[in-house]
């Protein structure tokens, strides 16, 4: 016999059934205006709510038993992996400071061919600003010398007529160590903030219809969460923690909707 009582209606598992295929992670800092989706999530993301209790156990009857639960704190934790390297994605995972102009300079390497016989030439990938530290044979046997083996011209290497670069054939690569002067890069301080706070926000949504969530937070402080791998074949990670903080009472709110 189904009850006709209120509050006997069951759910229905077919409708609410979810497996989320769309998670975005929008990010606020304090004191600016500006939303960044900050892209792709690795892994799964973790939303834990983190409840105490203070238990009041009574003795009235004998042994003692629990006669009020009482809500002592409360917050939310979320962990997320950034698979996204952007300069705000690594700003938050570093901890890093303000964003500022900078100059740097890097280091390559390039393997290129000889072009044409005698007084052929080697042309670097980069051309602009280049120190060129040493040419050597494919092999590392030769270490082959500026102005004797040959001349360098703005990443362009020329086989001098007196040495023996000249006479190598055409296709003959050589192995080149060079530094590039860069101008136009930007830095940050790691580990120079004291706090990295501002609004959150995680969109969910199903493909296969169902219920879309939106889960906001007014105030979050998002932290390092381990170690920042490098890994040689998988995508690059940076993973944080985000911790709700109470804002005049409230943390945030849930939306959800038909999708």
């Amino acid at each position: 016999m189904v009850s006709t009582k209120q509050g006997y209606l069951a759910t229905n598992i077919a409708q609410n059934v979810q497996i989320p295929h769309g998670v975005s992670f929008h990010f606020r800092r304090t004191g600016t205006s500006l939303w960044v989706d900050l892209g792709d999530l690795g892994g799964d993301v973790s939303i834990e709510p983190t409840v105490d209790f203070f238990e009041f156990q009574s003795r009235r009857s004998g042994l003692r038993g629990v006669s009020k639960r009482i809500l002592s704190s409360r917050g939310i934790t979320i962990e997320a992996t950034l698979n996204e390297v952007a300069p705000e994605n690594i700003r938050l995972a570093f901890f890093g400071g303000a964003e500022t102009s900078a100059n740097a300079t890097l280091y390559e390497t390039a393997i290129p061919a000889k072009v044409g016989a005698g007084a052929g030439t080697w042309t670097l990938p980069d051309t602009t600003g280049v120190t060129i530290d040493s040419v050597r044979s494919i092999d590392g046997e030769s270490t082959y010398t500026d102005g004797v083996e040959y001349t360098d011209a703005a990443g362009v290497l020329t086989a001098e007529a007196t040495g023996a670069m000249f006479d190598a054939a055409v296709g003959t690569r050589v192995h080149v160590t060079y530094s590039i002067a860069k101008t136009d890069i930007k830095k940050f301080e790691m580990l120079s903030t004291t706090t990295q706070e501002g609004a959150a926000q995680f969109q969910i949504r199903n493909n296969n219809g169902g219920l879309g969530q939106i889960y906001e937070l007014d105030s979050v402080h998002v932290a390092p969460n381990g170690a920042l791998n490098v890994p040689v074949e998988d995508p690059q990670s940076l993973p944080v923690t985000l911790t709700a903080q109470e804002v005049n009472g409230l943390f945030g709110r849930v939306y959800y909707f038909d999708v």
